[in-house]
């Protein structure tokens, strides 16, 4: 038997939630969801980015989450997150290791049947989409850029 949750979504509420950096230097928020599984709870992990592309989506999901604030960092207060809400978990693979993650948040009165639908159409879409675009040779000896800006602190 697999230790993975298995993929689809479920109703279920954050229980707990932070502010972190990935050891890239990528911050996000983290949200643990419990989903019950073959009777037994198991936690599963949401992030939303906040880099300047992602950090729209973010909060959008946040606020079908139920947090209702503009701070941050008043986000680990217990309680900010109070909605329950579809997650979609799916299984991700990096580095050879294959989690179960939250990849996205629905609303609570989302139809499963329909989220799903909608999912596999997108993915059959990129995918057409992909076999059309070309990839971009990449030269072995092509120069790198590097930032000279005195004013970066490390």
């Amino acid at each position: 038997m697999s230790n993975l949750i298995p993929e689809g979504i479920y109703k279920s509420k954050a229980s707990m939630v932070g502010i972190e950096t990935t050891n890239s230097g990528k911050d996000f928020v983290s949200a643990e969801f419990c989903v019950e599984v073959d009777g037994a709870e198991r936690g599963v992990e949401w992030r939303g980015w906040l880099t300047e592309k992602a950090m729209k989506r973010t909060i959008e999901q946040l606020r079908l989450m139920g947090w209702t604030g503009d701070d941050l960092y008043q986000l680990v207060r217990d309680g900010a997150l109070k909605n329950e809400v579809n997650i979609d978990v799916r299984h991700e693979e990096y580095h050879s290791k294959v989690t179960a993650r939250v990849s996205f948040i629905n609303p609570p009165d989302a139809d499963p049947a329909a989220v799903e639908k909608n999912r596999t159409a997108l993915a059959a879409r990129f995918k057409a989409m992909a076999k059309e675009s070309k990839p971009v040779p990449v030269k072995k000896d092509a120069p790198v850029a590097v930032d000279t800006d005195e004013d970066l602190m490390f």
